[in-house]
């Protein structure tokens, strides 16, 4: 994909003649989202046109990104060619980049993070809580083990979830990774922790259960 700051050349910065100085953040019309369509299409090429089209053929994406800003669309046009993925989104998860506060990953930046925090991931600091939560709702096994080819629909599409709930208000929090950690210390002692206990005890309950 091309630079960002060539992508961003484009017409979408030229918003809508309609509007006036006097309305600089009033919302989308038709020409915006096909002007939208020129920048993705110069930015993902074939990728873009077969599988969205050569136009917004029913004003699908007029229809998902219709309360959104020009400003807003320049948002994720760059989350697009910064995520390092090379595949196009679909209209509900550009609209996602666009409504993204700035300390949510992208989805491909929250699933490299997964894949590298897999092992004991509540016992380690988070970029942001939603991309703990999509970990642990997609599956840490499937995330550690799988291919991206794989795994990556599934963990999407459970992200742009969360992100949904977010925009609405939702809070997230993250595990507390200090509390969490394998063994503390305390008065000179080696004590394990909660998640340490349980898991030791899920490990018995199962030795048992073979031994009747």
């Amino acid at each position: 994909m091309k630079q960002v700051n060539q992508m961003l050349a484009n017409p979408l910065l030229n918003v809508s003649q309609e509007k006036t100085d006097s309305t600089p953040t009033s919302l989308l019309s038709k020409s915006d989202v096909a002007k939208l369509w020129i920048s993705l299409t110069q930015m993902y090429g074939t990728k873009w046109t077969k599988h969205h089209g050569e136009s917004d053929t029913g004003n699908v994406w007029y229809a998902t990104l219709r309360d959104l800003t020009p400003e807003q669309l320049l948002i994720g046009l760059g989350k697009c060619a910064n995520c390092g993925n090379e595949w196009p989104p679909s209209a509900p998860e550009f609209k996602a980049m666009c409504k993204q506060n700035s300390d949510v990953p992208s989805a491909y930046d929250a699933y490299l993070e997964c894949c590298k925090k897999y092992k004991s991931p509540s016992m380690k600091p988070w970029s942001h809580p939603i991309v703990y939560h999509a970990g642990k709702k997609t599956g840490w096994f499937n995330l550690g083990t799988s291919t991206e080819d794989k795994v990556l629909p599934k963990f999407t599409k459970v992200y742009q979830s969360l992100i949904d709930r977010l925009n609405k208000g939702e809070v997230f929090s993250s595990p507390d990774h200090e509390k969490n950690r394998l063994e503390k210390h305390e008065h000179g002692k080696r004590v394990k922790s909660e998640e340490n206990k349980e898991t030791g005890a899920k490990a018995l309950q199962g030795l048992r259960e073979m031994l009747k």
